[in-house]
């Protein structure tokens, strides 16, 4: 079968469920290019599917017997892509169409306008749904992305243009692994996250370390395993579906994680962390173990299994250890730099004012985005606002003489969207009293 879905006037995160289950079913995907970077950071597709770009009208199909194939486009299927529904009909296909909101429609919702109470009038709404919008006059430039207002807007509705981090450019310098959550949290706040992934996860060059640990906490070998990652988590959870193991493999030892997120992963491998650090940091993760194996039975029981990133600082294990505990650290992944030509876009940006803020989320992304753009890399940086996730990566940014403005209070991405929130409500506030 070949489903036509449009995505309509606004981003991806409003399609309509079915749309978004055939996405997440189909074995081969063929999208816009304008869609492309959108659809592949939301992590809508299976991982086993093929994705193909294509322009509306240009698509073609010749899916296997039995498979799904997805053709999205931007707008409605019967005016961008009705050419391609005729020619998989004429060539047997099964076919679904499922079309998107109507463009007057996300108009009206996204602009503040009360349908059938007002003329048309003569404003557009621009980029409509998206932190870019805008309601007026439009350039010629503009007028593909314009949709008529059937009305002038009403203060009382307008929702979407008044969040409080409309119309901000924010880089998402996290994995691309990682990234959705966090785009959208950005996208709930109003904010247009632009995804570019300072890191790259990879297996270490050598995985006999973390199979040994798995065999040896298969045999009992340990009484605590500590994450300080969702990425550690996966990465071990990978290795035991190399052993054919599973949940059972950690017995009675019990897990300790840092974070919600790090909490979330091991929710994937169906276990539930026992200890869970009160703060972000290493620090808080070794004396939340310290103070859980307090009450222990036996000072034996005293053995620690950490599965984490190749380079990480060693706060953890030295605290760990300071206090009778033996520590086996064990690289489970390694963190890369991407290659300097694919942020390329990223660095021009930058250095024309055109994102207004950086996020950093660990010491790892700022080591690789400064890597990623070049030596002038912190001169770049000047001209955003700079927002870290909490006083250890702030370190890592003052220590590469980076500037930073936001530092969180609460150690993780909502922490970091609130603060950044704040920030930009006092900056607004202070223009505004400047202004009067």
């Amino acid at each position: 079968m070949i489903a036509f879905v449009g995505a309509g006037a606004v981003d991806l995160g409003l399609l309509p469920t079915r749309a978004t289950k055939l996405l997440g079913q189909a074995a081969r995907i063929v999208v816009e290019p304008a869609l492309h970077a959108e659809l592949v950071a939301r992590e809508l597709a299976s991982a086993a599917a093929v994705i193909e770009v294509a322009e509306a009208g240009q698509g073609s199909f010749g899916a296997p017997e039995g498979e799904l194939s997805v053709r999205l486009v931007r707008g409605e299927v019967m005016r961008r892509a009705a050419g391609e529904v005729r020619a998989a009909r004429r060539a047997g296909h099964e076919v679904e169409v499922l079309p998107a909101i109507s463009d007057e429609g996300a108009a009206a919702a996204f602009g503040g306008v009360e349908l059938g109470t007002s003329a048309r009038g003569g404003q557009r709404l621009v980029h409509p749904g998206t932190a870019r919008q805008r309601i007026g006059e439009t350039s010629e430039e503009d007028a593909g992305d314009a949709v008529w207002l059937p009305g002038a807007p009403d203060p009382e509705l307008r929702w979407f243009d008044t969040r409080p981090l409309f119309g901000k450019r924010v880089l998402v310098t996290r994995a691309r692994q990682q990234a959705a959550d966090f785009c959208t949290l950005l996208e709930s706040r109003g904010a247009e996250p632009v995804v570019a992934p300072a890191i790259e996860i990879h297996p270490p060059d050598d995985l006999a370390p973390l199979a040994a640990s798995v065999r040896d906490l298969a045999a009992g070998g340990y009484d605590v395993v500590a994450f300080t990652s969702a990425n550690g988590v996966d990465a071990f959870g990978a290795e035991l579906a190399r052993q054919g193991r599973d949940a059972r493999v950690f017995g009675g030892a019990r897990i300790a994680v840092i974070g919600p997120g790090t909490g979330k992963a091991l929710g994937r491998l169906g276990l539930r962390a026992d200890i869970v650090a009160p703060e972000h940091v290493g620090e808080s993760l070794a004396d939340a173990i310290i103070a859980d194996r307090a009450d222990a039975a036996s000072s034996a029981t005293r053995r620690v299994l950490l599965p984490r990133a190749k380079v990480a600082r060693d706060v953890a294990p030295e605290r760990l250890r300071a206090a009778g505990f033996t520590v086996d650290v064990v690289p489970a992944y390694e963190t890369r730099s991407p290659a300097a030509a694919e942020f390329a876009a990223v660095a021009s940006a930058l250095s024309g004012g055109r994102i207004d803020a950086v996020t950093f989320t660990s010491t790892s992304t700022v080591t690789h985005l400064l890597a990623a753009l070049g030596a002038d890399a912190a001169a770049r940086l000047e001209r955003t606002v700079v927002a870290s996730i909490g006083p250890i990566t702030t370190a890592a940014c003052q220590a590469a003489g980076v500037r930073v403005d936001v530092t969180a209070g609460v150690y993780t991405i909502s922490g970091l969207t609130g603060s950044l929130e704040r920030h930009f409500l006092a900056v607004d506030n202070r223009d505004t009293r400047r202004r009067s």
